[in-house]
């Protein structure tokens, strides 16, 4: 396999995982307790493994949330129409990462974005 297909394969791996740890997360509160940390374990296990990999190949992905927002982020906020210039805003929630490798963004992430205060 090509060098540059190696990179958009552990790229797509990076996305994929951020996407299926957001849903993993978001029935925890259904589970009963022993459930529950039994499945957060194995969500911390498999986010520690991609993260190794990812580090492995000198990458990292970023999530955003709850941070301030700042136009040079290497995001796309998905609802920036919805916001006058000039308004406080802070990233609400990171739908893809961004991913770097080394110093180089490989794939700008996409975020929404909140207004802060709110």
């Amino acid at each position: 396999m090509e060098h540059d297909a190696l990179l958009e394969s552990l790229v797509s791996i990076a996305t994929e995982a951020h996407r299926f740890e957001e849903s993993l997360l978001s029935v925890l509160p259904k589970l009963g307790y022993d459930d529950r940390k039994a499945c957060e374990a194995r969500i911390e296990q498999f986010s520690r493994r991609v993260r190794r990999a990812l580090e492995h190949a000198d990458m990292k992905s970023v999530v955003y949330d709850g941070q301030r927002y700042d136009p040079d982020m290497p995001v796309t906020p998905l609802n920036i129409k919805d916001f006058a210039r000039g308004d406080a805003l802070y990233v609400s929630k990171t739908e893809e990462p961004t991913v770097v490798r080394g110093l180089t963004v490989v794939k700008r992430g996409t975020v929404q974005l909140a207004k802060a205060g709110k």
